[in-house]
């Protein structure tokens, strides 16, 4: 039940991953722009601490109709564990994050709060890692890597994509947490990654919320939309 709970609130937190006081952080303190390189940084994109000023236009929501290369920060695929992936992983301060990553795409996350948080974007080989931060500051931690491309897998093969069925021949029993009305399949014998599911019409608001142990089952044809590794 503790990891259930711990779940519900890191899931409260993206999307759930919103940091309330965000707008007015950034202001304080900012990360110095030439150690986290924004691609957005341009006349008509005025930044404040390496991260765009404008916090509405440049949000997750409009990446593509803003037309922004993700960054690399490295050309080979690597799997996402329960702890990490690659040199990134939860806790890491965004000092280090820029050191192994030093062209990280600023952006802002609004989530379903409608919140904005700060995130970077990264890509390896052709998966792109969002990492979810705390704040703009230097010693802001990271409290979440999440990818919804297709290419992210873990070490066993499942990410986006994949099937309920596919998860559990992966790792056996799953346990479904909500927050939301958002449902996650985590693995009670791996904490630290979870797979957010897409179960469309097949699922009620507020039949899970705040029991992870219910009898509840998702469909083993429902896949995953997103998976995300995390700081149990």
């Amino acid at each position: 039940m503790r990891h259930a709970l711990a779940i519900v609130a890191l899931m409260s937190a993206l999307g759930c991953e919103r940091t309330s006081g965000a707008k007015d952080d950034v202001m304080r303190e900012p990360v110095p722009s030439d150690t986290t390189r924004v691609a957005a940084n341009t006349p008509s994109a005025p930044t404040t601490g390496g991260w765009p000023a404008d916090q509405s236009a440049y949000q997750l929501g409009n990446l593509d109709s803003l037309r922004l290369k993700v960054p690399s920060c490295g050309a080979a695929a690597i799997p996402f564990t329960v702890d990490s992936v690659g040199p990134l992983h939860p806790g890491q301060a965004l000092g280090q994050v820029a050191a192994r990553c030093p062209h990280g795409l600023a952006m802002w996350d609004w989530g379903d709060e409608g919140i904005p948080s700060p995130v970077l974007l990264v890509r390896f080989g052709t998966m792109t890692v969002r990492i979810a931060l705390e704040d703009t500051l230097s010693t802001s931690h990271v409290t979440s890597l999440l990818s919804v491309d297709s290419t992210a897998r873990t070490r066993e093969g499942v990410g986006p994509g994949s099937t309920v069925a596919a998860l559990k021949r992966a790792y056996g029993a799953l346990r479904y947490v909500e927050g939301e009305c958002t449902v996650l399949a985590t693995l009670p014998r791996t904490p630290g990654i979870s797979f957010r599911l897409d179960l469309l019409k097949d699922f009620k608001c507020g039949s899970l919320e705040g029991d992870g142990d219910s009898h509840w089952r998702a469909p083993a044809g429902a896949k995953v939309r997103e998976m995300f590794v995390y700081a149990p």
